[in-house]
């Protein structure tokens, strides 16, 4: 019965790690992923708000 527990506990383990390691791989690319599209959402913000404050600027000397 020791032995059936310890085949069962080794296949347990080996199921396990097929399945959980691409699920893991897939999660980190994604992960990656959703970082590099934040990065370049906040670089794009950057751009706009210094687009915007350039903008005003000249508006602001046009006006005086």
């Amino acid at each position: 019965m020791v032995s059936a527990q310890k085949l069962l506990a080794g296949i347990t383990t080996q199921c396990t790690e097929e399945i959980t390691d691409p699920i893991v791989k897939k999660s980190n690319e994604i992960t990656q992923n959703i970082v590099g599209a934040v990065r370049i959402n906040n670089q794009l913000t950057i751009n706009v708000i210094n687009a915007a404050a350039e903008n005003f600027n000249r508006t602001m000397e046009s006006v005086a």
